[in-house]
């Protein structure tokens, strides 16, 4: 089971690093030059627990020595409090339903255009849907301004990233904000991240 995991993720990090992909959706295909952007539907992280008390598997190398590290703290950490079993279980599943939130932001963050954090954080600073042709004027103005590098990127694909990231949703020409699309602009804007640093 665990290398099965390990090869998994080895291929995912090898398919980071393609620099062409090509997509396709309704009513268009095309090769995109990626330059870094991720266009895979985030999934929620595999907790290895079974109906048997398996023993997990040991981690071999500098990171699996990191990780029994930070295991051996929480371990002493949840030993010390007087809580209930209960109580525990919920608060660790609380922080790690915070830590993948934060780490699906982080991912966006670092994939998404200029262009497309602008449009995200219109449609969540509007009460209401949006008319997808007021972000298509987004996508257009930035197109103008860097046409040589969107000469592979159309407005569907633009906007095929903000819905398979499940940042908005798109229902007959009306666009909105996700809960997530709201936690990502809050997550932003808490860790005071300089906009300009993004790419298009």
């Amino acid at each position: 089971m665990f290398k099965s995991q390990l090869k998994n993720i080895i291929a995912e990090i090898l398919k980071k690093f393609s620099t062409t992909k090509k997509l396709s959706g309704p009513g268009f295909e095309v090769n995109f030059a990626v330059q870094g952007q991720d266009q895979t539907q985030p999934t929620p992280p595999e907790i290895p627990i079974s109906n048997n008390d398996e023993k997990l598997p040991d981690l071999r190398g500098p990171a699996g020595e990191a990780i029994a590290a930070l295991e051996l703290s929480f371990t002493n950490k949840i030993k010390e409090s007087n809580a209930s079993d209960k109580f525990k279980i919920e608060a660790l599943i609380r922080a790690l339903t915070l830590e993948t939130l934060a780490t699906e932001c982080e991912r966006v963050w670092l994939h998404i255009f200029f262009s497309q954090h602008m449009a995200v954080q219109q449609i969540v600073n509007t009460v209401g849907p949006t008319k997808i042709k007021m972000i298509y004027a987004i996508f257009d103005h930035y197109a103008a301004l860097y046409s040589d590098e969107y000469t592979q990127i159309s407005f569907e694909l633009w906007l095929h990233y903000l819905t398979n990231r499940n940042l908005v949703r798109v229902e007959n020409e009306l666009i909105s904000a996700t809960d997530f699309g709201r936690a990502y602009i809050q997550y932003v804007a808490k860790a005071n991240y300089v906009l300009s640093s993004r790419p298009l």
